[in-house]
């Protein structure tokens, strides 16, 4: 039967086979408690969470994800014209399996969703307006 995922405000509570409930890591806790948006606009190399939503607003700018937890999702949304870079912050996290990238985020009403698998691995769950996958700088 594998672990059974129940999203609950934000909280994914897991149980095992045995129908035993699983305890929550930090991060998970973080999430659901915390509703409030991650805000990066107005810098242009901040380090961002890696849970919540970040709305990106600055002109030319890059920002360098915190690497991902397994189960946790991010939102990355952009609000300006101008070009948003996010990378990964390490040639061992991967989006989607592939190392050394970077998500480029061209024009507002872009964004991507993204869960992680582990602590190395983001997986792209949506990707809205097509936002760009590139081998980064």
């Amino acid at each position: 039967m594998g672990t059974t995922n129940v999203n609950k405000n934000k909280l994914v509570l897991k149980v095992d086979s045995a129908g035993t409930l699983l305890t929550p890591t930090n991060a998970e806790l973080n999430q659901a408690a915390d509703n409030s948006d991650k805000v990066a606009a107005g810098s242009t190399t901040a380090n961002l969470a890696n849970w919540g939503v970040s709305t990106l607003g600055s002109t030319g700018a890059t920002f360098t994800l915190t690497a991902p937890v397994a189960g946790v999702e991010k939102e990355l949304l952009a609000t300006s014209t101008s070009v948003q870079n996010v990378d990964s912050g390490s040639t061992t996290v991967t989006f989607n399996g592939t190392t050394g990238i970077r998500l480029v985020l061209n024009n507002s009403n872009e964004g991507v969703a993204l869960r992680g698998l582990s602590t190395t691995r983001w997986f792209i769950v949506s990707n809205t307006n097509s936002v760009a996958v590139s081998t980064g700088a």
